[in-house]
Protein backbone atom coordinates (compact mmCIF):
# COMPACT_ATOMS: atom_id res chain seq x y z
CA UNK A 1 0.00 0.00 0.00
CA UNK A 2 2.91 2.30 0.68
CA UNK A 3 3.68 2.37 -2.95
CA UNK A 4 0.61 3.09 -4.34
CA UNK A 5 0.06 6.10 -1.98
CA UNK A 6 3.44 7.41 -2.50
CA UNK A 7 2.89 6.65 -6.47
CA UNK A 8 0.00 7.83 -6.82
CA UNK A 9 0.67 11.03 -4.87
CA UNK A 10 3.47 11.92 -7.45
CA UNK A 11 1.21 11.29 -10.24
CA UNK A 12 -0.93 13.78 -9.44
CA UNK A 13 -4.49 12.03 -7.86
CA UNK A 14 -6.63 14.12 -5.94
CA UNK A 15 -7.94 11.25 -3.92
CA UNK A 16 -7.22 7.86 -2.28
CA UNK A 17 -9.65 5.41 -1.64
CA UNK A 18 -8.66 1.97 0.02
CA UNK A 19 -11.16 -0.42 -0.47
CA UNK A 20 -11.73 -3.81 0.99
CA UNK A 21 -13.65 -6.59 -1.50
CA UNK A 22 -13.51 -10.30 -1.01
CA UNK A 23 -10.21 -10.96 -1.98
CA UNK A 24 -8.53 -8.25 0.28
CA UNK A 25 -5.78 -9.57 2.43
CA UNK A 26 -4.38 -6.12 4.00
CA UNK A 27 -7.73 -4.87 5.72
CA UNK A 28 -6.42 -1.79 7.75
CA UNK A 29 -4.39 1.23 7.19
CA UNK A 30 -2.20 3.10 9.24
CA UNK A 31 -3.87 6.48 8.40
CA UNK A 32 -1.11 8.21 10.20
CA UNK A 33 1.79 6.72 8.06
CA UNK A 34 -0.05 6.78 5.31
CA UNK A 35 -0.62 10.68 5.40
CA UNK A 36 2.90 10.95 6.21
CA UNK A 37 4.27 9.02 2.93
CA UNK A 38 1.45 11.19 1.02
CA UNK A 39 2.93 14.49 2.53
CA UNK A 40 6.67 13.35 1.88
CA UNK A 41 5.49 12.28 -1.83
CA UNK A 42 3.76 15.73 -2.36
CA UNK A 43 6.83 17.69 -1.44
CA UNK A 44 9.50 15.26 -3.52
CA UNK A 45 6.88 15.94 -6.43
CA UNK A 46 6.97 19.97 -5.71
CA UNK A 47 2.94 19.53 -5.51
CA UNK A 48 0.96 22.17 -3.26
CA UNK A 49 -1.65 19.80 -1.73
CA UNK A 50 -1.57 16.22 -0.85
CA UNK A 51 -4.18 13.69 -2.28
CA UNK A 52 -7.25 13.53 0.69
CA UNK A 53 -7.14 9.55 1.81
CA UNK A 54 -10.21 8.61 2.58
CA UNK A 55 -11.52 6.20 4.79
CA UNK A 56 -11.48 2.48 4.28
CA UNK A 57 -14.97 1.27 2.44
CA UNK A 58 -16.26 -2.12 0.83
CA UNK A 59 -16.30 -2.32 -2.41
CA UNK A 60 -19.95 -2.15 -2.67
CA UNK A 61 -20.43 1.19 -0.69
CA UNK A 62 -17.52 2.71 -3.12
CA UNK A 63 -19.99 1.66 -5.99
CA UNK A 64 -22.84 2.76 -4.25
CA UNK A 65 -21.60 6.10 -3.57
CA UNK A 66 -20.25 6.98 -6.23
CA UNK A 67 -20.79 10.42 -7.72
CA UNK A 68 -23.50 9.99 -10.18
CA UNK A 69 -21.28 12.16 -12.93
CA UNK A 70 -18.35 10.67 -11.98
CA UNK A 71 -16.76 8.16 -14.42
CA UNK A 72 -15.52 5.24 -12.95
CA UNK A 73 -12.37 3.70 -15.43
CA UNK A 74 -11.92 0.04 -13.92
CA UNK A 75 -9.08 -1.63 -14.80
CA UNK A 76 -10.46 -5.18 -15.83
CA UNK A 77 -7.67 -8.21 -16.50
CA UNK A 78 -10.97 -9.91 -18.13
CA UNK A 79 -11.57 -6.93 -20.30
CA UNK A 80 -10.31 -6.62 -24.17
CA UNK A 81 -11.38 -3.03 -24.78
CA UNK A 82 -8.60 -0.49 -24.83
CA UNK A 83 -8.91 2.58 -23.52
CA UNK A 84 -10.25 5.63 -25.67
CA UNK A 85 -8.98 8.96 -25.57
CA UNK A 86 -12.72 10.08 -26.21
CA UNK A 87 -13.55 7.99 -22.60
CA UNK A 88 -11.06 10.45 -20.44
CA UNK A 89 -11.69 13.66 -22.84
CA UNK A 90 -14.50 15.52 -20.69
CA UNK A 91 -14.91 17.76 -17.33
CA UNK A 92 -16.51 14.88 -15.53
CA UNK A 93 -14.45 14.03 -12.23
CA UNK A 94 -12.18 10.34 -12.82
CA UNK A 95 -12.08 7.47 -10.70
CA UNK A 96 -9.72 4.65 -11.18
CA UNK A 97 -10.77 1.18 -9.45
CA UNK A 98 -7.68 -1.38 -9.43
CA UNK A 99 -8.30 -4.80 -8.11
CA UNK A 100 -7.02 -6.49 -5.27
CA UNK A 101 -3.74 -9.49 -5.68
CA UNK A 102 -6.38 -12.45 -7.43
CA UNK A 103 -8.43 -9.95 -8.58
CA UNK A 104 -12.51 -9.02 -7.84
CA UNK A 105 -14.29 -12.02 -7.60
CA UNK A 106 -17.05 -12.96 -10.43
CA UNK A 107 -20.01 -11.28 -8.21
CA UNK A 108 -18.11 -7.89 -7.59
CA UNK A 109 -16.89 -7.69 -10.98
CA UNK A 110 -20.57 -7.97 -12.23
CA UNK A 111 -21.60 -5.35 -9.33
CA UNK A 112 -19.01 -2.94 -10.89
CA UNK A 113 -20.07 -3.14 -14.47
CA UNK A 114 -23.51 -2.72 -13.48
CA UNK A 115 -22.87 0.83 -12.90
CA UNK A 116 -23.81 3.06 -15.86
CA UNK A 117 -20.34 5.18 -15.76
CA UNK A 118 -18.32 2.16 -15.52
CA UNK A 119 -15.82 2.44 -18.09
CA UNK A 120 -13.78 -1.21 -18.91
CA UNK A 121 -10.57 -1.69 -19.94
CA UNK A 122 -7.60 -3.74 -20.53
CA UNK A 123 -3.86 -2.71 -18.89
CA UNK A 124 -2.03 -5.30 -20.73
CA UNK A 125 -2.24 -8.88 -21.64
CA UNK A 126 0.12 -9.91 -18.76
CA UNK A 127 -1.65 -9.46 -15.17
CA UNK A 128 0.25 -6.60 -13.08
CA UNK A 129 0.47 -6.63 -9.27
CA UNK A 130 -2.16 -4.13 -7.88
CA UNK A 131 1.08 -1.28 -7.53
CA UNK A 132 1.74 -1.46 -10.86
CA UNK A 133 -1.55 -1.90 -12.18
CA UNK A 134 -2.25 1.40 -10.19
CA UNK A 135 0.79 3.21 -11.75
CA UNK A 136 0.39 2.01 -14.97
CA UNK A 137 -3.63 3.02 -14.98
CA UNK A 138 -2.85 6.09 -13.73
CA UNK A 139 -0.29 7.60 -16.27
CA UNK A 140 -2.33 6.03 -19.25
CA UNK A 141 -4.84 8.70 -17.84
CA UNK A 142 -2.99 11.41 -17.16
CA UNK A 143 -0.88 10.77 -20.74
CA UNK A 144 -4.32 10.31 -22.79
CA UNK A 145 -6.06 13.40 -20.92
CA UNK A 146 -3.04 15.20 -21.92
CA UNK A 147 -2.99 14.47 -25.78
Amino acid sequence: MEIILQKATELGVAKITPIISERTEVKELNLERANKIVIEATEQSNQLSPPEILKITKLKDFINNLNKTSKLFFADVNSKERLKKEDIKDDHSKTILIGPEGDFTPNERKMILENNNTISFSLSKNILRTETATISAISLLNYSYDL
